[in-house]
Formats: C-alpha cells, sequence, structure tokens
C-alpha cells in the first residue's frame, strides 16, 4: 500500500472514530435535553400548578370559614373568596393532567379518585353555602366539621399524592439525566483514548515505514553519488519491493542508475581514446582522429570539435610538428635552402616559400650593398656643402634673435600700462557701486518725504473743513441773532 493510501487509510479511521463519537454523544445530548425539557416543561410545571392548586383550595376554605365567622362582604367571599378558588383549583388540576397523566399511567384510578373527591368538595361547598344564605350559620358549622372536611381533605390528599409522584418523576429524570451524562463523558473518553490510540499506532506503522523505505532509499542514493564521485567502482541497485511512493523513485532512479552507468562506461572509453589521441599530439603528429563514440551529447560535440580542430590545424600547420622544428632548426643555422618534404600543411608550405624568398633576398641585398658604397661616397661630398650652408644660416639666425628681443621690450611695457589701466577700471567700478548704494539710500528718503507730505496735507484737510464747519456755525449764530431782533443784538 502506497504511503498516501496508508495515510488516508488513517484519517478515514479517525474520522470514522470522531463521527461514531458524535453520533454517540449527540444521541446522548439529544435525550439529555429531552429530559431537562420534561423536567421543565412537565415535571416542574406540573408540581408548580398542583402547588398553586394548593393554595387556592386552602384559602376557598379560608373564604369559607370568614363566611360562618361574619357576615360582611358575603357575595364577594362567595364569589372571589369561594368559588373562584374552587374553580381554579378544577382548572390547575387539569392543566396538570395534559402535563402528566401520560406520564402516570398507572394512577388513572387516582385521578378518577380525584374527580369524584373534587365533585363530592363542590357539592358540600355549596351545601354550606346555601345554609349561610339561609343564615343557618349553626347548621353551616356542623355539616362543615362532619362532611365538607373529609371531602375538601380527600381532594387535597389527591393533589398531595400527585405532587409526590411527581417529585418521584423528577428523581427518576434527574437519574435518567446524570446517567447519560455520565454515559457521555464516559463514551467520549473511551473514544477519546481509542483515537489517541489508533493515532499513535499509524503514526508508528506509517513513520516506521517511511523511516524504513527513506533510510534503503538514501543509503542507495548515497552509494550511487559515491559511484558518481569515483570514491566507489560499483553500485547496488535500489530496493522497489515496497509497494509505496518511495519504491516507485527507486524504481526511477535504478533506471536513471544503469542509463548513468553505462554512459559513464562509455565516457571512460571516450577519455581513454582522447589521452590516446592526446599523447599522439604531445610527439607532434597531428595527422590523428577521435574514433570512440559515447551517448553524451556534451562529449560527442567535444568529439566533432576536436576532430576538426585536428584537421584544420594539420591543414593550416603541417602534419609533423617534428619536420616543422627541424625546419626552423635549420633557418636558425642560417640555411635556407632546407626544405619540409612531403608536406600538404599551410604553414610548413609557406615555411619553404619563406626560405625561397630569404634566399632571393640576400642575392639582391648583396648587389644593393655594392651600390649603397656608392651612394655613401657621394653623400659625404653633399654634406660638406651642407656644413657651409648650415653656418650662413646660423648668423641670420643672431640677427632674427636681436629682432625678437626688441620686440619682447616693447610687448612688456604695453602689458605694463594695460595693468595701469585694470587699476583705474577697478576704482571705476567702486565708485559707481558707491554712486548705487547712495541712490537707493535717496530713493528710501524721497519715499519717507513722500509719507510726510501725504500726511501733513491730509492736515491741512482737516483743519480746512475745521475752518469751513465753524464759518457755518458763525452764519448760523449770525442768522439766529437777526431773525431774534432787538433781544438777539447782544448775542450779534
Amino acid at each position: 500500500m502506497s504511503i498516501k493510501k496508508k495515510i488516508i487509510s488513517a484519517f478515514i479511521v479517525l474520522i470514522v472514530l470522531s463521527l461514531i463519537s458524535s453520533v454517540i454523544i449527540s444521541f446522548n445530548v439529544i435525550k439529555i435535553g429531552e429530559n431537562v425539557n420534561i423536567l421543565s416543561d412537565k415535571d416542574y410545571a406540573g408540581i408548580t400548578v398542583l402547588l398553586e392548586a394548593d393554595r387556592d383550595a386552602y384559602q376557598s376554605n379560608v373564604a369559607l370559614i370568614q363566611l360562618m365567622n361574619t357576615n360582611k362582604d358575603m357575595d364577594k367571599l362567595i364569589k372571589k373568596g369561594v368559588e373562584d378558588n374552587q374553580q381554579q383549583v378544577r382548572d390547575r388540576f387539569d392543566k396538570f393532567k395534559k402535563f402528566l397523566m401520560e406520564e402516570m399511567p398507572s394512577h388513572k384510578d387516582k385521578f378518577n379518585d380525584f374527580d369524584k373527591n373534587f365533585s363530592q368538595w363542590q357539592i358540600d361547598t355549596k351545601k354550606i353555602l346555601s345554609l349561610i344564605r339561609a343564615n343557618d350559620i349553626s347548621s353551616a358549622k356542623d355539616f362543615y366539621f362532619s362532611t365538607y372536611l373529609k371531602s375538601f381533605e380527600s381532594t387535597r390528599d389527591g393533589m398531595d399524592f400527585f405532587t409526590g409522584e411527581t417529585y418521584k418523576k423528577v428523581a427518576l429524570n434527574k437519574e435518567q439525566t446524570n446517567t447519560k451524562i455520565d454515559e457521555s463523558l464516559i463514551t467520549f473518553i473511551v473514544i477519546a483514548l481509542v483515537s489517541i490510540f489508533v493515532t499513535v499506532v499509524f503514526i508508528f506503522i506509517i513513520n516506521r515505514t517511511i523511516n524504513s523505505s527513506i533510510g534503503g532509499f538514501q543509503v542507495g542514493l548515497l552509494n550511487f553519488f559515491k559511484y558518481l564521485n569515483k570514491e566507489i567502482d560499483s553500485v547496488n541497485m535500489l530496493d522497489t519491493s515496497k509497494k509505496d511512493e518511495i519504491s516507485e523513485m527507486a524504481v526511477v532512479v535504478n533506471e536513471n542508475i544503469n542509463r548513468t552507468k553505462s554512459l559513464l562506461e562509455e565516457d571512460n572509453k571516450f577519455i581513454d581514446n582522447v589521452k590516446s589521441v592526446v599523447e599522439s599530439v604531445k610527439k607532434g603528429k597531428l595527422e590523428q582522429q577521435l574514433s570512440a563514440s559515447t551517448s553524451n551529447k556534451s562529449l560527442q560535440e567535444l568529439k566533432t570539435i576536436f576532430n576538426e580542430m585536428l584537421q584544420i590545424i594539420t591543414k593550416n600547420v603541417c602534419e609533423d610538428l617534428n619536420q616543422l622544428s627541424a625546419a626552423l632548426d635549420e633557418y636558425k643555422k642560417l640555411n635556407f635552402t632546407h626544405k619540409i618534404q612531403n608536406t600538404r600543411g599551410d604553414t610548413s608550405l609557406a615555411l619553404n616559400s619563406l626560405a625561397e624568398t630569404i634566399s632571393k633576398m640576400l642575392v639582391e641585398n648583396k648587389s644593393n650593398g655594392i651600390t649603397l658604397q656608392d651612394s655613401a661616397n657621394e653623400l659625404l661630398q653633399k654634406v660638406d656643402i651642407l656644413n657651409s650652408s648650415s653656418n650662413e644660416t646660423a648668423a641670420s639666425l643672431e640677427e632674427t634673435a636681436a629682432a625678437l628681443e626688441e620686440i619682447t621690450g616693447n610687448i612688456t611695457n604695453n602689458t605694463e600700462n594695460i595693468i595701469k589701466m585694470s587699476g583705474f577700471a577697478n576704482e571705476l567700478t567702486n565708485s559707481s557701486n558707491e554712486g548705487e548704494n547712495l541712490a537707493k539710500e535717496t530713493t528710501v528718503s524721497m519715499d519717507q518725504i513722500n509719507e510726510q507730505v501725504t500726511a501733513i496735507n491730509e492736515a491741512i484737510s482737516v483743519i480746512d473743513q475745521i475752518a469751513f464747519q465753524t464759518n457755518i456755525l458763525s452764519l448760523n449764530a449770525a442768522v439766529e441773532a437777526a431773525t431774534a431782533g432787538e433781544a438777539g443784538k447782544g448775542f450779534a
């Protein structure tokens, strides 16, 4: 079985165990929920209803005793105190029957007895009420103690009996609920322990299987690497007996080991062939070829390139480098008559041609040397003529030097004048900068004067306005004085 299937199987088993645990616990939780619902919706509700019914019965009895002891609010006590409470007892017990009658099939007779006792209690109550309405209190009391209390107590005893039975049901439901809780807890613990145990077992088995497979795979792979690194001479195949993913990988690795072994053997044969050819080349024999073949494309390309290289060298140089070396030794001895025999190489052919050319050149050089000696004699005569001409030229150069010294003096004076003009220009620049600064200050002062003039103009305008207003006031005063006549003369 593959590792993947083993892991999947382990997870499936764990999932099945979890599902079984969940189903069992869910079933118990449902049962617990049902028991709790019964406790809350039926048992406790039934007890509450019975206790309220018993209270109503007691209140009805108290109201009846009050009626026998007082005549106040008779109708109210009969309606609200006796009859309503008695009716509530009936209604509450009927409600209790809906809750728990099906849960108490063995007490069907008790339910019938309660109905009979309650009916008798109602009859006895009506009898007493009729005596009280007739104002026969003495007979009512006698009937109360002799007859009424029996039916009343029987009715209450029935409610007490069902209250006790309901408490028993509550205790039973509690016990069943606790049992279900304990069962759920035990089931959860057991299944959890089983799940842990199964998980540990599966982990151990899978880990052991994987470690075994990986260990064998690792050993085989390391041996293969040692073989590749030439640390060992042979390699064993990997174990493929286990039908898992690692065995499948081992099959692939074994195929590659076989392929690599065959490639390495071919490569070794090829390398041996290369070594033999290289040894021949070292000895100067270039007319060689690699004959071994290999499946390695790179080495095959190297073979082709190497053979082509040998062919090109043979064609461009020589078939036997020893002949070439011997010819060069003869040329060092100035024996240019030596020839390389039976050669097809371009370099060897070129050397033969070069030797012939050098031989011809030496013959020509000899004839040229004789001619050169004659030319040298004629050259000596020309040199003597050149010496006399050189002396004349030196005198002319001295005169030219004196003229140059005079020109240099003039240039020096001009330079001094230029330096003075530069100084004057700098002073002029400084003066213009000072003038510019004074102009800027003047501009600022003019702006300040303009501001003061503007302020004076505004003050003059205010004074004119004040004078104008004063003249108007004086004119108004004169008009008022004239209007006043004699009385205003003094004011005018």
